[in-house]
């Protein structure tokens, strides 16, 4: 298959899934922030400021796995579509963790 038809079928499915990886972050970040945060000190400007900056990052970072895959496909290392689910799932799922338990160390770490 051409290299081009594999870039933009990559592509087309890392862009296909980032709505349902930020609603899935997005969703554990707030209930982080409504579990531990808001409670203690209520939501203040810069505690938006920073999941604002947060979601942010994990769109970059989300976006390696595009570029990361195009590396591959473009050395040919290995066969990445089969991979794809995996790094999506596992990305998604490390992402959304980091940032509930972020609002977690966040509160305790600003206790002291």
């Amino acid at each position: 298959m051409d290299l081009g038809i594999k870039l933009t079928e990559s592509l087309s499915y890392w862009e296909k899934r980032r709505l349902h990886f930020n609603i899935i972050v997005g969703a554990a970040g707030l209930t982080g922030m409504l579990l531990f945060i808001f409670p203690r000190w209520g939501i203040l400007p810069y505690d938006v400021f920073g999941a604002i900056c947060w979601g942010i990052m994990a769109n970059v970072l989300y976006s390696l796995g595009y570029v990361l895959e195009s590396i591959a496909l473009k050395l040919n290392v290995l066969n990445t579509a089969n991979l794809r689910n995996l790094f999506f799932i596992g990305g998604t799922v490390a992402y959304a963790l980091v940032s509930f338990l972020a609002s977690f160390w966040y509160t305790f770490a600003l206790a002291d």
